[in-house]
């Protein structure tokens, strides 16, 4: 109601591909939480029948998935 945004919880790829956005002097990182999880894809329909293919893919591919990963991202800091 106020318009204020007192603070925000983000997933850490989706934060470290945005850090242009949080470069921004009002904003500040007060706690990065350590969260184990994993990420996959969600198929529906006949698109399902891209399982195998895309199981294949990752566990073949995994290195570059994860260098992927790191080149689209950056390292977060908890701001001072």
């Amino acid at each position: 109601m106020k318009r204020k945004v007192e603070g925000i919880l983000m997933d850490s790829y989706e934060l470290g591909s945005k850090k242009d956005v949080i470069n921004h002097p009002s904003i500040k990182v007060q706690k990065i939480y350590d969260y184990k999880s994993a990420y996959g894809l969600v198929l529906a329909g006949t698109s399902t029948k891209l399982w195998t293919c895309s199981q294949g893919y990752m566990k073949l591919n995994t290195a570059k998935l994860f260098r992927a990963i790191e080149t689209l991202t950056d390292v977060i800091e908890v701001t001072s």
